[in-house]
């Protein structure tokens, strides 16, 4: 889950989503071991999340 906020953190920096970003995401995110079927659910949860709250205690 840290590595998911710091990959957010790094692709969202200036503050907005990108379709390529959000593409490397899920393919990162898949690497990672996230299911393959759910990843983009759990990559527009992370990038939600990560907008309204950027701190990755609270993450």
């Amino acid at each position: 889950m840290e590595v998911l906020y710091y990959l957010t953190r790094m692709l969202l920096i200036d503050g907005q989503v990108s379709e390529v970003s959000n593409n490397l995401q899920k393919k990162i995110a898949i690497g990672l071991g996230f299911k393959d079927l759910k990843v983009h659910v759990i990559v527009d949860a992370a990038i939600k999340l990560f907008l309204k709250i950027p701190d990755i205690e609270e993450f």
